[in-house]
């Protein structure tokens, strides 16, 4: 375990890191954007300002051997400042910038997906609201789910759209429209890897969803299903 790590954001995932890796014996420097991030207060060094502020930027690195992160939605130019630091040997990055930048980004992930050939729904990626609609309902279907490409979480940036006759209820931003699936149940797996390669899994859980807010509802853990799917879902 490092004896100074670092976490970029400050909410609640990012709050039970800290106390996690305070318990193992690590120092742990937390850099927020918000006064009130859950996980400043628990911080032993803790810095609120702009992600994007590289003085700010710099101090941080100085307090940590290892840097992780608790949300996707970091700017460009702080991946870009932290891509260099890596670079230099300044500090260790995990996961590392450029898997950070796929992930913020869903049309990223959901191309990286099917050019990797690992199974996923089909999808449209929308740059605008100017598009054929004729077109993508024809194969996609006419129930469709909206994403947008940055920034979307628990049910953020998502919406469902039945039936459309026009573009107009589309949001006019960059996203990615997937067919929507009536009554899909939904099994997670958490899977944590060390800087060798080795793979820990979870054991799988169950998810239920809010229909009005497309956000988690409830996760319950074990997974009820058989051994079977239990195994091919890990």
């Amino acid at each position: 375990m490092t004896d100074r790590l670092g976490i970029i954001g400050g909410g609640q995932l990012a709050l039970y890191l800290c106390e996690a890796a305070q318990a193992l014996g690590s120092n742990v420097s937390v850099f927020a954007d918000a006064s009130d991030s859950p996980a400043i207060a628990h911080a032993d060094i803790g810095t609120v300002h702009s992600l994007e502020d590289e003085q700010a930027l710099a101090h941080f690195l100085a307090t940590c051997d290892v840097v992780t992160f608790d949300k996707e939605a970091i700017p460009d130019t702080t991946l870009t400042y932290l891509r260099a630091a890596s670079a230099r040997g300044d500090v260790a990055i995990h996961p590392g910038v450029d898997t950070l930048a796929l992930l913020k980004d869903k049309g990223l992930q959901k191309s990286w997906l099917h050019d990797c050939g690992l199974p996923t729904l089909p999808f449209r990626l929308l740059d605008s609201r100017q598009f054929p609609l004729e077109e993508l309902t024809a194969r996609l279907g006419t129930t469709l789910v909206q994403k947008v490409r940055r920034g979307g979480y628990d049910g953020r940036g998502v919406q469902i759209i039945r039936n459309p006759t026009s573009t107009a209820p589309f949001w006019d931003v960059p996203s990615i429209v997937e067919p929507f699936l009536e009554n899909c149940r939904e099994i997670s797996v958490v899977v944590a890897r060390d800087c060798n390669g080795c793979l820990e899994s979870f054991p799988p859980v169950d998810m239920s969803f809010d229909a009005q807010l497309n956000a988690v509802n409830v996760v319950s853990m074990p997974a009820s299903i058989t051994a079977p799917q239990q195994h091919a879902a890990i």
